[in-house]
């Protein structure tokens, strides 16, 4: 795997994870879960 690939992975997946969690937090809070 190239260094680029590599980089653009971890860049996609630094920026996707959080994202989810914090997209499924603010779903929950709406839904009285929270």
């Amino acid at each position: 795997m190239s260094l680029a690939t590599r980089l653009a992975r971890n860049g996609v997946a630094g920026w996707l994870l959080p994202a989810a969690i914090i997209a499924g937090w603010e779903a929950a809070a709406r839904a009285g879960l929270i």
